[in-house]
């Protein structure tokens, strides 16, 4: 059975048994600023099970794509992946125990037919109830396992949470530790295949857990390893079956096996192969879900896979471009895909493309191929700089000279190592992670607000796309981590109303800030952030003090909104204009839409030349002329893809979308603000154009008072230089070219004139002076 037998026969299984099928959220977390990536398949549900929104079905099924980074260093062994595709089943209020302890063996014994002798599930040691239910399935008791409950060891964590059940896979006795006593979770003898979650209590802060009103089931299960599974099955193997040996690997891993001419080079080929294979799963969907190379999050752990997969192909593989399928040889037999010999994200694309068409989105290969070429020009520059710091060491390499390494050329540091071992030297990894904390601490920029994840808030009614002020109550206060009834002038607070003005941040936009008034003091809001359905209010009480079910009146300061606003409705004429410019295939990427600024990302390879550029803006500044009026019309989110609305890739959209309309020049689904007619923005005008990273570029720009003083501080500031140069302001470049000029022949005649007393000195006293015989 392939892999995609299994996927689908998962899907199609849960959804005859009355489960809604919904589709992989991306890998980039929308609203979740506890994690980078997305790691499990219950997190685009975090919401509905900590109660901040209700759920599409009382049942739901997905397959999951995945990311996990803890064990990065030892991929390319048999047992560890980076990217992976969780099935998972999930029950919201509905079924409990017994349905999912069910639903599980019916699947695997039935459905797949595999071997239920070599299937053994755990349970808590405290949970009596799943003990039972297993008993009854399958007739014999379950293992108990301490760690079997969900967050097991997650220190600090409030809300949902409960014991699990995980079920095994037996490899034999053959496998692992080899005694009679042997039990899942003691060795290597068993696989843990899948993991039933029982939502079951909500942990307070101080550890003391209560009741869930509302039950919930999350299971998870490892594609890779269910694959792996019923391969093993199906040969009647009685040891472990990697996952590298099914489908969803072995083209990759035999594709990197292709023996270079003269030979492998140092390292292992079967463990950089598999490395390689993983590395470019991972970095194909990471860049097909809006990742690009970066040196901080999300872009640092794409280029960091990049790196390391690009090192051990050049130095084992001996194949340039690997990873982006340059390197790659031909092999007989593919010549069906889309490009036959490539390996790497290539065949990724073409293999897995038609399952997740987002792998399909132009752009992926270069992205990619274009970080190779810059690192395998790093690694040619930092080899010679490396050799002089081999020649002034003794014994080991220095924290400071690896640490300079790594920052001022980009040699990773596992390379120095490496290399190091190969000369008979060390390195001084603790002085090297010191220094490297130390510069990170110094260029570390201040961090957003990382929202405290709340249970049980009330959904927030938003008015302020009709309004900037509206009445509303004080349902849920906070003052720091604690939940309290009264907050005191002086007091810093995230407060709830039940309905609000407020934007809170989402889809490039910031935040609103204001002020909230009720009876007995005043708050002055600082930032609005969403936790699930309900509007988080941070701020301070300026006045008085604030009383929970107080009426209060909410005002959003209307400056700054009517700033963001104005920035904001520009970014959709600008989104328009590069695509008449720069070609259709071009996509957001991300956006900052402030009072103050405002930047526009965006996918292309090269920088956007002076002439296009200043084309881009002209056609903003058109229809902001034009006047056009905004229309937004609320539908459901397939019927508004149907009309050509362009979406915002990573944002999460619900079932009924905001679609807004400047006539057909722009058609968008935002939730944000906008004006209401194009030309109450105003001027726009570009500040810098910039890369952000491979194949990103950024225009930074202003909109309405904002670029009205930016012209008119460079249109003072030319008119002072043009006075004082006494030239025209239009001739200012031909004026600074000529003084620039003038200034090198003069430094030239400086230099000769040092030269030739330097001269004239050592001919007086005949140093430096040869002499015939």
């Amino acid at each position: 059975m392939l892999s995609a037998d299994i996927r689908q026969s998962f899907l199609n299984f849960f959804q005859g048994r009355e489960h809604l099928v919904l589709p992989s959220s991306s890998l980039v977390p929308h609203g979740d600023p506890s994690v980078l990536l997305t790691t499990a398949g219950m997190q685009q549900f975090k919401p509905i099970f900590m109660g901040q929104a209700d759920p599409p079905s009382p049942r739901v099924t997905t397959v999951q794509k995945c990311f996990r980074t803890v064990d990065l260093e030892e991929v390319g062994d048999d047992s560890h992946l980076t990217f992976f595709e969780m099935l998972g089943n999930f029950s919201f209020g509905d079924y409990f125990k017994d349905g999912a302890i069910e639903l599980a063996w019916e699947f695997l014994t039935r459905e797949l037919g595999l071997d239920p002798n070599r299937l053994f599930p755990t349970v808590h040691p405290s949970d009596d109830e799943a003990a039972a239910i297993w008993l009854r399935v399958i007739g014999r008791e379950p293992h108990r396992l301490e760690d079997n409950f969900w967050p097991a060891n997650l220190e600090g964590w409030i809300g949902p949470c409960g014991p699990d059940s995980e079920i095994y896979w037996d490899w034999g006795p053959a496998v692992g530790c080899g005694q009679a006593d042997c039990r899942p979770g003691h060795c290597d003898r068993f696989l843990e295949v899948w993991n039933l979650v029982f939502m079951q209590f909500d942990r307070a802060p101080d550890g003391s857990r209560k009741p869930l009103a509302r039950t919930g089931v999350d299971t998870g299960m490892g594609l890779e390893r269910l694959a792996a599974v019923v391969l093993a099955q199906e040969r009647g193997s009685t040891v472990p079956v990697s996952f590298y040996e099914t489908d969803l690997f072995k083209g990759l891993v035999d594709g990197f096996m292709v023996e270079p001419e003269g030979g492998w080079g140092p390292g292992a080929p079967a463990f950089v192969s598999r490395l390689c294979a993983d590395h470019s799963r991972g970095v194909a969907f990471l860049v097909a879900d809006g990742v690009r190379p970066g040196n901080e999050g999300r872009g640092y752990i794409l280029r960091k896979m990049i790196r390391r997969a690009t090192l051990h192909a050049l130095r084992t593989l001996k194949r340039p471009g690997a990873l982006s399928g340059e390197g790659a040889l031909p092999r007989p037999g593919r010549e069906h895909l889309e490009n036959p010999g490539g390996i790497g994200v290539a065949r990724v694309i073409a293999e897995m493309g038609d399952v997740h068409p987002e792998l399909k989105r132009p752009g992926i290969v270069a992205t990619v191929r274009a970080e190779e070429v810059a690192f395998e020009t790093t690694l040619a520059q930092g080899q010679r700089e490396f050799e002089a710091v081999v020649a002034r060491s003794s014994g080991i390499i220095s924290g400071a000279d690896a640490f300079r390494l790594h920052d001022t050329l980009g040699f990773p540091v596992e390379l120095t190592t490496e290399l190091a071992a190969e000369a008979g030297l060390g390195v001084d990894r603790a002085g090297f992670e010191a220094a490297l904390a130390e510069q990170r601490q110094m260029s570390r920029r201040a961090a957003k607000r990382n929202p405290i994840p709340r249970t049980g808030l009330p959904r927030t009614e938003f008015v302020g796309h009709e309004s900037l002020n509206g009445a509303g109550t004080v349902l849920r206060l906070f003052a720091g981590d604690t939940e309290v009834e009264v907050a005191a002038e002086g007091d810093e607070v995230e407060l709830y109303l039940d309905r609000t003005p407020f934007y809170a941040e989402g889809g490039g936009q910031v935040g609103d800030i204001g002020i909230i008034e009720g009876p007995e003091g005043t708050v002055e809001v600082l930032d609005v952030q969403k936790q699930g359905e309900a509007f988080a209010h941070y701020g301070k009480v300026a006045s008085g003090r604030l009383v929970v079910g107080q009426e209060v009146t909410a005002e959003v300061d209307r400056e700054a909104r009517w700033a963001t606003m104005r920035h904001h409705s520009a970014t959709h004429l600008l989104h328009r204009a590069l695509r008449q410019v720069l070609g259709e295939t071009t996509h957001q990427q991300g956006s900052y839409v402030g009072p103050d600024t405002c930047t526009f990302d965006f996918n292309l390879s090269r920088a956007v030349a002076p002439g296009e550029l200043h084309a881009i803006f002209t056609i903003v500044n058109r229809a902001v002329r034009d006047d056009i009026e905004r229309v937004t019309r609320v539908m459901p989110v397939d019927e508004a893809k149907a009309t050509g609305a362009m979406s915002l890739f990573g944002e999460k959209y619900g079932d009924l979308v905001r679609v807004v309309s400047f006539d057909d020049f722009s058609v968008e689904l935002c939730g944000g603000t906008h004006v209401d007619r194009t030309g109450q923005i105003g001027l726009v005008t570009p500040v810098r154009e910039s890369s952000v990273g491979a194949g990103v570029r950024r225009i930074e720009f202003l909109a309405g008072e904002a670029a009205e003083r930016r012209v008119r501080d460079l249109q003072d500031a030319a008119l002072t230089a043009a006075g004082r140069l006494n030239v025209k302001p239009v001739d200012l470049p031909r004026r600074v070219d000529a003084l620039l000029d003038e200034r090198k022949a003069l430094l030239k005649q400086v230099d000769d004139l040092k030269r030739a007393a330097v001269l004239g000195r050592d001919a007086a006293t005949g140093r430096g002076v040869v002499t015939g015989p």
